[in-house]
């Protein structure tokens, strides 16, 4: 190996990356990395799915044609490592990711190497991913995926969750790992953020994000607070094997006491047969309860999983279909200001009306002064807006600053009532000061 400048040379290879090619390789790395603390870590995200995708995707091209690369690059990296504060424990077995697939084609590249192309697809739902480890039935032991060999422990938060069982029923192994997915139900993300708002408090951008910040938490009694559900779907460590197929598991994991994604499953065994379900769980996205990201297709045979085994950071045997972002460009009109029963004034962005997944959208929220600030817009700018959980309008960034465009100046005094506007010391909050008096305010 000879070092030129901060990147490292492999002698010897069938073909060696130039230069550019190992900067532009380096620097995806580290903003995937820095991307995975945000999103994994700090339970912020500061790019969305779709440019994730995109940079993980190149990454992962560079290093299939330098394969020396993939050693410790985007092909091996799992999740992020555990967060301050946290308990640490490891994985009996690693808690691996799901590779992705965007298209028919790259299902086909995966289709046509299985032998056994008998399939059971499950919804992918956009949550947080947890691992419970029970030891004669009971409830030892809760990690997030962390690293993927190393979690954080969620123990307690767990147990506060009605969805997931502090003792099995039936019949189950004496030791058995439970894998699935902490989620928040759309109609609880947006009553959670309306509190908020009204509270004056930070509001999360989305239910995945709201799961994921409810559930790593180190005192469980937020997470109490917050209305968690989860699904089980696969199994790390366990004493004894009873079921042959994923489909059986679900059987499984329904008689012990979990809740799965089954009425949405499907069995399938042609190309054809993955892509109409696709295509069908589009049409009924918006009336799933939860977000979705995707379908996961899976061997359905347990032994062909166990002996296709996994790649360094993914298995073989099931694959990641991801949907496309539900989004569009408009333009800002304009930004009104609303007031609240609590006196807290929030932002709503005008905007010219666009259909987006078959909704049109006219209005968005934008939270408070420093969302504002966040991303930067202002009026008359072509904005991008995307249906947060497919259904809650969200602009996610500025596609296009016009040149006349006008900076909001958030009012000093309350639009309704014309009291004092004011904000609290450590508070995002601005709230009018006419508590007794602001017709906003009254009850009744």
């Amino acid at each position: 190996m000879r070092k030129i400048g901060d990147f490292s040379i492999i002698i010897g290879m069938s073909k060696t990356p130039d230069l550019f090619t190992l900067a532009e390789h380096a620097d995806l790395l580290k903003k995937l990395n820095e991307w995975d603390i945000a999103y994994h870590q700090n339970d912020a995200p500061v790019v969305d799915d779709a440019t994730y995708d995109a940079a993980k995707s190149r990454a992962l091209a560079i290093e299939a044609e330098y394969p020396e690369l993939a050693k410790n690059g985007a092909s091996t990296h799992v999740g992020a490592a555990v967060a301050a504060g946290f308990k640490s424990y490891p994985h009996t077995v690693p808690m691996l990711s799901i590779s992705d697939v965007f298209n028919q084609g790259e299902v086909a590249d995966w289709f046509d190497k299985l032998a056994d192309k008998n399939l059971f697809i499950e919804l992918k739902v956009d949550g947080v991913s947890f691992a419970a480890r029970y030891e004669h039935g009971r409830l030892v032991r809760g990690l997030t995926r962390g690293s993927g060999v190393l979690g954080e422990d969620i123990t307690e938060n767990l147990r506060t969750i009605a969805d997931i069982p502090q003792t099995l029923t039936g019949d189950y192994p004496d030791v058995i790992e439970v894998r699935g997915e902490v989620y928040m139900r759309r109609a609880d993300f947006i009553a959670l953020n309306a509190a908020a708002t009204e509270n004056g408090d930070k509001v999360f951008a989305n239910p995945r994000n709201a799961a994921a910040g409810s559930l790593r938490q180190l005192n469980p009694a937020v997470t109490a607070a917050r209305r968690l559900s989860a699904f089980g779907y696969t199994y790390g460590d366990l004493s004894a094997r009873t079921w042959q197929t994923q489909s059986e598991y679900f059987d499984k994991l329904e008689s012990w006491g979990f809740k799965t994604t089954r009425p949405w499953a499907h069995h399938v065994n042609t190309l054809a047969g993955i892509q109409d379900v696709y295509n069908q769980t589009m049409l009924i996205r918006d009336e799933i309860p939860f977000d979705i990201d995707g379908l996961v297709i899976k061997v359905n045979d347990v032994a062909l999983q166990e002996k296709m085994g996994a790649r360094a950071n993914s298995p073989r045997w099931e694959v990641a279909y991801k949907f496309p972002a539900a989004r569009a460009i408009t333009t800002l009109r304009d930004i009104t200001v609303q007031v609240g029963r609590t006196g807290v004034l929030t932002p709503v962005a005008e905007l010219e009306p666009i259909n987006i997944g078959g909704v049109l959208v006219s209005r968005a929220t934008l939270h408070n002064a420093d969302e504002i600030a966040r991303l930067g817009v202002k009026v008359g700018d072509k904005i991008i807006v995307q249906r947060a959980g497919d259904v809650i309008p969200q602009i996610v960034g500025v596609a296009e600053t016009a040149p006349d465009a006008r900076e909001f100046v958030f009012p000093t005094v309350c639009p309704v009532c014309g009291a004092a506007v004011v904000q609290e010391q450590g508070q995002v909050a601005r709230r009018c000061v006419n508590s007794l008096g602001c017709p906003a305010q009254r009850i009744g």
